[in-house]
């Protein structure tokens, strides 16, 4: 079968833009010629051949020519049919049509149930419509990458980077990433993760001299995590003998201006901060780039909008309720310094409804979870006084030592007291 690199299928136009054409092609349309339907579904789903484009007409089209047994058909009638869908259960019944056509061996609808066997799906009302199978997307995945079909080669190497796969595993990722920038004109995003892969020492020897290479290649190709990763290796000197601020903001300036939440995140800070003076930018610009940031889930964006908000830095008003919102979306996340935060303001009561000891030491205990070295402490003082927490001193004890060891003074003030 032709492999394809586009998820929607654009099969030539074999008809002239004239009115005579188009009734002829809808006339054979319309008596059940499956091709005819197909292509009239494709002049309407992309304004084509003098038709407006109309999801809805173009949805009925394939429709027609997909009960004729397309693959082609059903793939596109499903997309249509996802993109109309108002409800869960309308998604669901397009997922119904991608499992017809990945039925037909057709690779693109293979790659989407990958997709929604990643996720799952649920209706309104909490009920599993597709239950969420990391197994079974891993299976579409491993057929589309014994067929070398790119989006399924790229989709696997991601899940196999992901840090809870098993190290041994994480190595197939280097290989299948191997194997596709060794192509002709890679994707950008296979060259950045191959980066990866030598950034981290995955499946082959660390390497920041290669990462780099590979960060570089991408960045030309247009990927914006790769220039805000260039940025990361100038700001702080992992190439050369120094850190190069000025190169790094240039890095963050490309991966901002091609709307990557990290880029976004490190350009609007130094904007904010002032550590970049561009002309006609200030701290409302900077604050425009951190919410567009936040707004595409990067939590440290999140996190220096509710610092802004609880100390009213650069101009803007205290507002402590908007702060705790951030914090918490933060939270949410699993940035820690957030997690701490939000335990702080339950703590105190700032921005939260009531004084919460029990929520604080929920969130302290997160962001402890993971090493962060105040909350250690704030959570072995929890323990050891009993708030929110049944009391303990073996344990509260323990907590404080974890925390002076990553060298929290408090903690270890502390501890010079209590002995």
């Amino acid at each position: 079968m032709r492999r394809i690199a586009l998820f929607l299928l654009i099969f030539p136009a074999v008809f002239c833009a004239g009115a005579e054409s188009k009734d002829l092609l809808r006339q054979k349309a319309a008596s059940g010629d499956a091709k005819s339907a197909f292509q009239l579904g494709n002049d309407y789903f992309y304004g084509e051949n003098g038709r407006k484009q109309n999801l809805l007409l173009a949805s009925h089209w394939y429709l027609l020519a997909a009960k004729k047994n397309i693959p082609e058909a059903m793939y596109n009638y499903a997309i249509a049919a996802e993109r109309l869908a108002k409800t869960p259960k309308d998604v669901y019944k397009a997922f119904q049509w991608y499992q017809k056509a990945a039925e037909k061996d057709f690779d693109p609808a293979r790659f989407r149930l990958a997709t929604f066997y990643a996720s799952g799906l649920k209706d309104d009302n909490g009920k599993v419509l597709i239950r969420k199978s990391p197994a079974s997307a891993l299976e579409q995945l491993e057929i589309l990458n014994s067929r070398e079909y790119l989006p399924g080669e790229l989709q696997l190497a991601a899940l196999l980077l992901q840090p809870a796969i098993p190290p041994a595993r994480q190595a197939r990722a280097y290989r299948i990433l191997t194997k596709v920038c060794a192509r002709k004109n890679p994707p950008p995003e296979a060259l950045r993760m191959l980066a990866d892969c030598f950034y981290n020492g995955i499946g082959c020897s660390k390497n920041l001299t290669k990462a780099f290479v590979y960060l570089q290649n991408a960045s030309r190709r247009g990927d914006g995590e790769a220039a805000a990763k260039l940025g990361y290796f100038y700001e702080n000197g992992l190439i050369g003998e120094k850190k190069d601020l000025k190169q790094a903001y240039v890095y963050y300036k490309k991966s901002a201006l091609r709307d990557h939440p990290m880029g976004l995140y490190k350009y609007g800070d130094a904007l904010f901060d002032g550590y970049l003076k561009e002309k006609g930018k200030g701290r409302k610009e900077a604050m425009d780039y951190l919410r567009k940031s936040a707004s595409k889930g990067c939590v440290q964006a999140m996190y220096k909008l509710g610092t802004i908000h609880e100390l009213g830095l650069g101009g803007e008003k205290v507002n402590t309720g908007i702060a705790a919102r951030c914090y918490y979306e933060a939270a949410k996340g699993g940035f820690a310094p957030a997690q701490f935060k939000f335990g702080q303001f339950f703590a105190e009561g700032k921005g939260v409804k009531a004084q919460d000891d029990g929520a604080a030491f929920y969130w302290y205990k997160q962001a402890a979870i993971q090493g962060y070295a105040p909350a250690m402490r704030c959570a072995g003082i929890a323990v050891l006084e009993g708030k929110g927490v049944n009391r303990s001193r073996t344990q509260g004890m323990r907590l404080l030592e974890a925390a002076a060891k990553k060298g929290d003074v408090t903690a270890i003030r502390l501890l010079e007291t209590m002995r």
